[in-house]
């Protein structure tokens, strides 16, 4: 039920409203490009491969065994890639701020998804029951899954290192925990390989 008191305060202040929600939506794409960057530097001596485009809020990364080219615009067959998590009725949030600091009305999250281009649900579960001694060391280091048993690493940002970090337009320390959610899945990229391979094997004898 609509609450009239809050509705009355909204239309009383639906300008100042409107313009937070433009300046919102113009940090979440300067957010978004911080990440990238990040995420670059962060593998730039490695064997991965990371693609990010920040004014379309668009994050991934993989080893270059997973690539199907090398090209500047690389593809994979599997990869890593920064996902949100709906949260009540299934819902987002209206900005990735309140998602990556999970503070939204619907509680919906960010995290970063182990995807494949083939991988649908039934081949999906599949997979998971061949692999299901490496699923198990994944989510002892952290991973979970979602509804559908998807396999992510969770992402939640402090908001007050983010409110700092812009303010001082430098939010190097509040994307310490997207460091260390893509150490992690370093960490573990021999569980995620193994997987990969048992998806391999069952592709060519089908």
């Amino acid at each position: 039920m609509i609450n009239p008191e809050l509705s009355g305060l909204v239309v009383r202040n639906i300008a100042d409203l409107e313009a937070a929600v433009v300046h919102a939506r113009e940090l979440d794409q300067r957010l978004f490009t911080a990440i990238g960057e990040g995420v670059k530097e962060q593998l730039a001596d490695t064997d991965f491969h990371a693609h990010a485009i920040g004014d379309e809020e668009y994050v991934w990364f993989a080893p270059r065994s997973w690539l199907k080219n090398t090209t500047k615009d690389a593809e994979a067959d599997y990869w890593f890639e920064l996902l949100e998590l709906p949260g009540s009725g299934d819902k987002l949030e209206e900005t990735w701020i309140a998602q990556f600091a999970h503070v939204g009305p619907h509680q919906a999250e960010t995290g970063i998804w182990f995807c494949g281009s083939a991988l649908k649900a039934r081949r999906w579960k599949s997979l998971l029951a061949r692999g299901d001694a490496n699923v198990a060391r994944l989510i002892d280091a952290g991973f979970r899954q979602d509804p559908d048993q998807r396999i992510y690493f969770p992402l939640r940002l402090d908001l007050e290192e983010l409110a700092k970090g812009f303010e001082d337009d430098d939010l190097t320390a509040a994307l310490r925990p997207l460091r260390d959610a893509v150490a992690t899945i370093m960490k573990c990229i021999d569980d995620f390989e193994a997987l990969v391979a048992l998806d391999r094997k069952q592709e060519t004898q089908a």
